[in-house]
């Protein structure tokens, strides 16, 4: 005859083999109907407590025994471990099957509102006893979810999303972190390799692939005239790009709109970008130091060039087919000219001095007296001083005629003023080298 357990359980649906805590049948069983009656009062699961692994097929019917009417206040059902095999841990609760319905999970709410969704709740207190919420500290981990994979033995972690408490919790205040972790090959150890913070900021330990576009920033939350702000510690490296593709920062199309690139460095620290390969990383560089204000641009990892506010250094020398421009001055004579030829002349500038070479003609009016003639300037200048333009000259032309030339500012006009001695009366060619300072 089967025990009262057995009896219980064949009535509630489940395995024969759990013993059930189910209570005290009394009254008078004089018939088979108390009986069963006495059983069928007992048949709930209500407050019910059960000392082993419950298990429930489906195919028992039993759906309805899990109603809120039958789990007591607030419909809460407590199932204990089954013991299955998982590493870290085993679950309490776990749902198994070998179809997708079967070993599948779901909520759904049907409410005819925009805010009426469905919830997975994942909670925490540093209280010891259920129901003693004390609370929780900045790091304390929340809640994870765990994925796992069977590697023949039982079943071992391969990704993890932890939920984290980020920073100092206080009443209505629980500033968040999720750390989404995958364990690499040959491993069953998850690791970090991406953290979302309580400030929004997103931290990725690998590299970031965007295999079409790639936006960042363009937010309310960032600050004014900045596009975005990436704050990364320590070191790393984008992955290898296509031979002709580039790294590029795109802003809205519209008229007026600017773009920035925009590289900030720890006080006194050095802001700049590196050029080079894979063999010879930085040979060249484009630094800014922020102790001294000042650039530095190398070369084959020398500095070649050192830009302050007042100078300009230079570590070798200017060449190149391009660095000069051409004019042809305006010649105005002032002593003595009696007519005169401008040719192309050329001229170059670094920072606030301009050099020029010139060729003119002058034919004097007399031999043997005081010449001048004025030469208009590449770039425009105020002189305040005869000595803001200097230069030297002499004839170009004649073996026999020896004439030198010296330049001054004319302030009055702003040119180069050419003083000589006239030694004919026929034009003479002469060659000029003037240097001037732009204010």
């Amino acid at each position: 005859m089967p025990h009262f357990e057995e009896l219980f359980a064949q009535v509630a649906g489940l395995e024969p083999q759990l013993p059930v805590q189910w209570g005290e049948i009394g009254g008078t069983l004089a018939y088979q109907t108390d009986l069963q009656a006495a059983l069928d009062s007992k048949a709930s699961l209500s407050g019910a407590i059960f000392t082993g692994p419950v298990q429930i097929n489906s195919t028992l019917g039993v759906s309805g025994l899990f109603s809120p009417t039958t789990m007591g206040a607030g419909g809460a059902l407590q199932l204990f471990t089954l013991g299955a095999p998982h590493n870290p841990i085993t679950p309490v609760v776990q749902v198994m099957g070998t179809t997708n319905s079967a070993a599948g999970f779901g909520a759904s709410r049907f409410v005819d509102a925009a805010a009426g969704d469905s919830h997975v709740v994942l909670a925490k207190s540093r209280g010891a006893t259920v129901g003693d919420y004390t609370v929780v500290q900045s790091g304390d981990t929340l809640g994870s979810i765990s994925a796992c994979g069977s590697d023949g033995t039982g079943f071992v972690e391969a990704a993890r999303i932890d939920f984290h408490c980020d920073g100092t919790p206080g009443t209505n205040d629980m500033p968040g972190r999720i750390v989404f972790q995958v364990s690499p090959d040959g491993s069953a150890t998850p690791a970090t390799a991406l953290t979302l913070k309580a400030d929004k900021s997103a931290l990725f330990t690998g590299h970031v692939n965007a295999q079409t576009t790639m936006v960042i920033g363009n937010t309310a939350a960032i600050p004014a005239n900045t596009t975005a702000l990436i704050d990364r510690i320590g070191s790393g490296t984008l992955p290898a790009l296509t031979s002709g593709t580039a790294l590029t920062l795109q802003g809205n199309n519209a008229v007026g709109n600017n773009l920035f690139l925009q590289l900030v460095a720890g006080t006194s620290g050095v802001a700049g970008v590196r050029f080079g390969d894979s063999g010879a990383a930085a040979q060249g560089r484009i630094d800014y130091d922020n102790a001294t204000d000042a650039f530095d641009i190398r070369t084959a990892g020398t500095s070649r060039m050192t830009i302050t506010a007042t100078t300009v250094t230079l570590a070798g020398l200017i060449a190149g087919s391009n660095i000069t421009n051409t004019f042809t001055p305006t010649l105005t004579g002032v002593t003595n000219v009696s007519s005169s030829t401008a040719f192309l002349s050329g001229w170059v500038r670094i920072g606030n001095a301009v050099f020029f070479f010139t060729r003119i003609s002058v034919t004097a009016t007399a031999a043997g007296a005081l010449t001048q003639i004025d030469i208009s300037l590449p770039i425009a200048s105020n002189f305040t001083a005869v000595n803001q333009c200097v230069g030297t000259g002499s004839i170009l032309d004649s073996s026999t005629e020896v004439a030198t030339v010296g330049v001054q500012a004319d302030t009055t006009n702003d040119r180069a003023s050419a003083v000589f001695v006239s030694t004919s009366t026929s034009a003479r060619v002469y060659t000029l080298m003037i240097g001037y300072f732009v204010l």
